[in-house]
C-alpha cells in the first residue's frame, strides 16, 4: 500500500512539473517578448510603456507563483531540511529561465520518471533558489531507505568534448589549456570549461557538506561546521491564517506573536492603488504604549505623521516569500482556503518583528541581545546584511547566563519572516546553541 501511495505521489509531482514546466516556457517566452517591445516603446517615448510595465508585472508575479510550486515539491523531496536546501544556493536573486534549455531537461526528465515511479527527479532550474547541478533526484526503492542526489546532465556535443578533456580529479586548465580548448572548440567552449568546473567545484563542496556536516560554503566560499542535531521548531502559521480569516470577515485582522512580531490581514479594498498609509497607521498605534489619534487635529497631524515613519519596519509578508526563494514556500504552510486570496493580493499580510520588544523577550530568559558594531561587522559584509530596523549592523551579539556568548546574523533573525518562525523559538535556539556546540566540538 505504501509503495503505491509513494509510487502515485511520484506521478502526480512528474505531471505538475511537466505541465508548470510548459508554462513557465510559454510565460518567459513572453516576458522577453514584452521586454523588447518596452524597449522599443522607452525609445520611441510612447505613453504604453506604463501598461505594458503593467502587463510584465502580472506575468513576473504568474512566473514566480509557479516556480514557487517546485520549490514546495523540493522541499517536501527533502524532508524540508532547511540545512541542505540553503546549501543549493549560490547567490542571492532569482535566476532567469532558458527556454530553450528547460525544453530539453523537460523531455530529459520525463523519460527518467516514467522508468521507474519509486524514482522522481526535479528540474533544478525551474525553482527560484537552486543554483547546483541540474537535477534533484529521490529514489525510494533502494533497500537502505530513501536515497537522493544532485545530478549534472551531460547533453550536447561540445559539452562530452569538454567532458573528455576534463577528467574529474583535474583542477581547471591553465591558460594554455584554456587556449588549446579555444583553437580546438572555439571561444564559447572555453568560457563552457570554465563553467564546468566551477559547477563541479561547488557540487563537490555541497556533497562534502552533506557527507560530512563541514566544508566549504558554496554561496560563500568560507569553511562552516554543520550542528550535529536537527532542530524542528514551531511556526505562527495558526496567526497568519487567524488574520487571513479575520480579514476576509471583518476587512482588517490583527495577531501579535510572542509580544513582539504582529501581523495585519488586510483586504486590498482598504490600500488600493498602492499607498500602505492606512497599513503603517494600523502598526503606529499597535505599537505600545497606546497612544491617540492626532490625524483628525489639523495642529498635530504632523506628529503623527512623523512618529509614524519611526515604527519597526514591517514587510508583505507574502511577497516576500513569493521573492526570497530560500525561505519556506507558503505552499507548506498557508491554508488551501486563503491560497488565491493571497495570490490574487485580495488579501494581503503584514508582519512587523519589533526587535527592541525581542531583545527585552531575551533579557526575561536571561539572554542579553546587543547589537554588534558596524567596525565589528565590517568583516561580515560578505555573510549578512544589514539587519532591517537595527542601527546599521549586520550582527546581533548573544550572551547567555552561564557566560557563553554567540554572534547571530542577519539570516538568523530573516527566520522569523522567511521561515515563520516564532520568536519565542528563535531564543530556543540561542539556548541549544552551548550544547550543540560541545557536540560539534567533540565529532572535530
Amino acid at each position: 500500500m505504501r509503495r503505491r501511495f509513494l509510487r502515485a505521489c511520484h506521478y502526480g509531482y512528474d505531471l505538475a512539473q511537466r505541465q508548470i514546466g510548459s508554462l513557465v516556457v510559454e510565460l518567459e517566452e513572453r516576458v522577453r517578448k514584452e521586454e523588447k517591445g518596452i524597449r522599443e516603446l522607452r525609445r520611441l517615448r510612447d505613453g504604453q510603456v506604463n501598461s505594458k510595465l503593467e502587463i510584465l508585472r502580472i506575468l513576473d508575479l504568474r512566473l514566480l507563483v509557479l516556480r514557487r510550486i517546485i520549490d514546495a515539491i523540493l522541499h517536501t523531496m527533502l524532508q524540508n531540511q532547511t540545512w541542505v536546501l540553503k546549501r543549493l544556493m549560490t547567490q542571492y536573486g532569482i535566476r532567469r529561465i532558458d527556454p530553450q534549455v528547460l525544453r530539453r531537461t523537460l523531455d530529459v526528465v520525463v523519460e527518467r520518471n516514467q522508468e521507474d515511479r519509486m524514482r522522481f527527479a526535479l528540474i533544478l532550474d525551474l525553482t527560484t533558489f537552486a543554483h547546483i547541478g541540474d537535477l534533484v533526484e529521490v529514489n525510494l526503492a533502494d533497500k537502505s531507505g530513501p536515497q537522493w542526489k544532485v545530478i549534472e546532465l551531460k547533453e550536447g556535443k561540445v559539452n562530452e568534448t569538454l567532458l573528455g578533456l576534463l577528467p574529474e580529479e583535474r583542477g581547471l586548465p591553465d591558460q594554455e589549456g584554456l587556449r588549446q580548448i579555444r583553437d580546438m572548440l572555439g571561444e564559447h567552449a572555453s568560457k563552457q570549461a570554465t563553467r564546468i568546473f566551477r559547477q563541479r567545484k561547488r557540487l563537490a563542496q555541497f556533497k562534502e557538506i552533506i557527507e560530512t556536516d563541514r566544508g566549504v560554503d558554496p554561496q560563500f566560499d568560507e569553511k562552516i561546521h554543520l550542528f550535529p542535531d536537527p532542530v524542528e521548531v514551531e511556526n505562527y502559521t495558526e496567526a497568519v491564517n487567524k488574520v487571513c480569516d479575520g480579514a476576509l470577515a471583518k476587512g482588517v485582522d490583527v495577531a501579535v506573536v510572542d509580544g513582539c512580531l504582529t501581523l495585519v490581514g488586510i483586504r486590498d479594498e482598504y490600500i488600493q492603488g498602492g499607498h500602505i498609509g492606512v497599513v503603517s497607521h494600523i502598526f503606529f498605534h499597535l505599537t505600545p504604549p497606546k497612544k491617540p489619534c492626532l490625524l483628525s487635529d489639523q495642529g498635530r497631524r504632523g506628529e503623527e505623521l512623523k512618529a509614524m515613519a519611526e515604527i519597526p519596519p514591517y514587510v508583505d509578508l507574502i511577497h516576500q516569500n513569493l521573492m526570497a526563494g530560500w525561505g519556506t514556500p507558503l505552499y507548506l504552510w498557508l491554508n488551501p482556503k486563503h491560497m488565491t486570496e493571497v495570490l490574487m493580493g485580495r488579501v494581503r499580510v503584514f508582519v512587523q518583528f519589533d526587535l527592541h520588544r525581542f531583545f527585552d523577550m531575551a533579557l526575561s530568559r536571561g539572554i542579553r541581545l546587543t547589537w554588534v558594531t558596524r567596525g565589528e561587522t565590517d568583516r561580515m559584509r560578505k555573510l549578512s546584511t544589514v539587519i532591517p530596523g537595527s542601527p546599521n549592523s549586520r550582527a546581533i551579539k548573544a550572551e547567555l547566563p552561564n557566560g557563553s556568548e554567540q554572534i547571530l546574523l542577519s539570516g538568523f533573525i530573516a527566520r522569523a519572516i522567511g521561515d515563520v518562525t516564532s520568536p519565542s523559538q528563535l531564543l530556543e535556539l540561542i539556548e541549544r546553541y552551548p550544547e550543540q556546540k560541545k557536540k560539534m566540538e567533540a565529532r572535530l
